[in-house]
């Protein structure tokens, strides 16, 4: 197994979360987004069931410890991405394939 590798802190490094637009997806009916950030950044999960006091203890307490939170590979401290990365080692001369998802029964469906 590799030896995990040190984080090396950057002075130049800009938060990946002011970065990224990540894409949000539809949620059902029992969920909604928050965002913990300004514009619209640092966005969370919640149920759309709170009520509105609840709702803010929520959010007050994720903000409170939202450095606790990882949006990006960089933002977990002490973590190193040969743990949160792989690669896929090819031979040179690899062609590239894409092939048809295979069948699964129903059971199996359902899970995935």
């Amino acid at each position: 197994m590799p030896k995990p590798e040190p984080l090396e802190a950057s002075k130049d490094a800009i938060p990946l979360v002011s970065q990224v637009q990540l894409e949000r997806k539809p949620l059902p009916k029992h969920l909604k987004y928050s965002f913990l950030g300004e514009g619209e950044t640092m966005s969370v999960v919640i149920s759309s069931n709170l009520a509105p006091p609840q709702e803010e203890a929520l959010l007050q307490l994720l903000r409170r410890y939202k450095q606790a939170l990882g949006w990006s590979i960089s933002d977990l401290h002490g973590i190193s991405p040969l743990i949160c990365t792989h690669r896929i080692l090819l031979e040179e001369n690899a062609k590239l394939m894409r092939q048809m998802q295979m069948w699964l029964n129903t059971n199996m469906k359902e899970v995935v």
